[in-house]
């Protein structure tokens, strides 16, 4: 991933100064000095942001594929676990929803607006035979689906 920040860092640096060069080429010399030192250096952020944008989309746009891969999520009644519940489970991934309430308006929601890739479980995460059971839960349908399990 290192060798990737380089890549971008220095095609960022290239094509600022293409650009930085084009712009002299276009406005000579005598042009630009009747500008400020403050515009200058207005146009080469502007033109250093641009150039980094697309070059960080162009080399840092790496996504996980959901082939395969199963999330647990916590706190799924509502809030931020739900709205993350339901938006991973639109994007493939099989989705693990715990709730304290798997009975709860927030598990229903859940139930109803998501695929079958997305189960609710009941989980409480400050007691253990609570925990014990989620994972039981989650071994039990990653192994019945045939996807891995990786610690």
């Amino acid at each position: 991933m290192i060798g990737k920040y380089i890549i971008v860092a220095s095609t960022h640096l290239i094509c600022t100064a293409l650009i930085l060069k084009f712009f002299n080429v276009i406005l000579p010399y005598s042009a630009t000095s009747c500008y400020s030192c403050v515009a200058n250096i207005l146009l080469c952020l502007i033109v250093a942001k641009l150039a980094f944008s697309f070059t960080k989309k162009w080399f840092l746009s790496d996504k996980i594929q959901p082939n395969g891969k199963a999330v647990l999520i916590t706190g799924c009644d509502t809030g931020f676990g739900n709205s993350l519940a339901k938006r991973l489970d639109s994007k493939g991934f099989h989705v693990f929803a715990s709730c304290l309430n798997p009975n709860g308006p927030g598990a229903e929601d859940l139930r109803k607006s998501c695929s079958d890739r997305l189960k609710v479980l009941e989980l409480d995460v400050t007691e253990d035979e609570s925990v014990k059971q989620a994972v039981h839960f989650v071994k039990y349908n990653l192994e019945s689906s045939g996807t891995n399990i990786n610690n």
